[in-house]
């Protein structure tokens, strides 16, 4: 069984701030009746309920996040937030979403915009963090991530695409940024089917 922690740490570009939410995604008979309102702005996150796996053993725990990489208190308060939930329950990995830089990417591996827009908000918290890529993280040398991934403890990422495993479960993470916007290329298409 796998649980998900779902974040978002607005606000956007848009002209009214995204309000902070986060829910947890399990059976939808259960979860559904247990969901949180979503924080009015400047208001902390409301913690999400938790409803526990049967089997504890048999399950994989983690987190999405999307969209992090502007700093500020959004993500602050989103980074907390997981912390929290995940030293009283359980998460074996974050999954970055893409954006994790913005605005512009990372230009090397030693780029300070990991320690400003990542590092700083993870101290005290391991990961590990599967790392997929963004437009954002587009504009600048994706190489960079993927340099940044050899030295770091926590960030993940070996390519553009590339599948890992935890527990019993197999990801794939993909570029969809690669050639027409949302869409899987032609060659990773063809790695999937190997």
């Amino acid at each position: 069984m796998i649980w998900l922690l779902l974040a978002a740490c607005g606000p956007t570009e848009r002209a009214s701030p995204v309000p902070q939410s986060s829910k947890v995604l399990g059976p939808p008979s259960a979860a559904a009746s247990t969901l949180p309102a979503p924080a009015s702005e400047g208001a902390p996150p409301a913690t999400p309920s938790f409803i526990p796996p049967a089997d504890a053993r048999a399950s994989t725990a983690f987190v999405f996040l999307g969209d992090t990489g502007k700093g500020g208190p959004g993500q602050k308060r989103t980074a907390d937030a997981v912390k929290a939930w995940c030293a009283e329950r359980r998460c074996d990995f974050v999954a970055y979403l893409g954006d994790n830089l913005y605005p512009e990417g990372a230009q090397s591996a030693d780029d300070p915009i990991f320690k400003e827009k990542f590092e700083v908000f993870w101290e005290g918290f391991d990961g590990p963090f599967w790392v997929a890529l963004g437009n954002h993280d587009h504009y600048g040398k994706i190489e960079a991530e993927f340099a940044y991934a050899k030295t770091s403890k926590k960030w993940k990422q070996p390519a553009a695409w590339y599948t890992f495993t935890q527990g019993e479960a197999d990801f794939y993470v993909f570029d969809t940024d690669k050639e027409e916007e949302g869409s899987i290329s032609a060659d990773q298409l063809a790695w999937l089917g190997e």
